[in-house]
């Protein structure tokens, strides 16, 4: 549907196309052009990818609760580690279990 999810990745990636001048083939060539090559030259058209959905709210990212009984059963630094590679990643952490998407529990 317009502006749903699809239509803005199309919308992102024709557009990443012609500011560079490329027709479909010569974008594909060049994503295809040689596996072993350590840098991917077209990260930034994902990046805008990326963008594009999140601000149009189309992009869900979780809302993490660490337990209690975790927050009991780790050294709080470890906790801190999870919370910043929660982060990292783009979920929010909340401190109400009622607002979580996911629940974080020991083993």
């Amino acid at each position: 549907s317009m502006g749903g999810g699809l239509c803005l990745i199309c919308q992102e990636a024709l557009a990443y196309m012609r500011k560079r001048g490329y027709s479909l083939e010569g974008l594909e060539k060049t994503l295809h052009k040689d596996v072993g090559q350590p840098v991917f030259q077209h990260m930034r058209l994902f990046q805008e990818i990326h963008g594009r959905l999140r601000d149009a709210g189309k992009l869900v990212h979780p809302v993490i609760y660490f337990s209690e009984d975790l927050t009991r059963a780790l050294p709080p630094k470890r906790v801190d580690n999870l919370r910043t590679i929660a982060l990292a990643h783009g979920a929010s952490v909340t401190s109400q279990m009622g607002r979580a998407s996911h629940v974080v529990v020991p083993d």
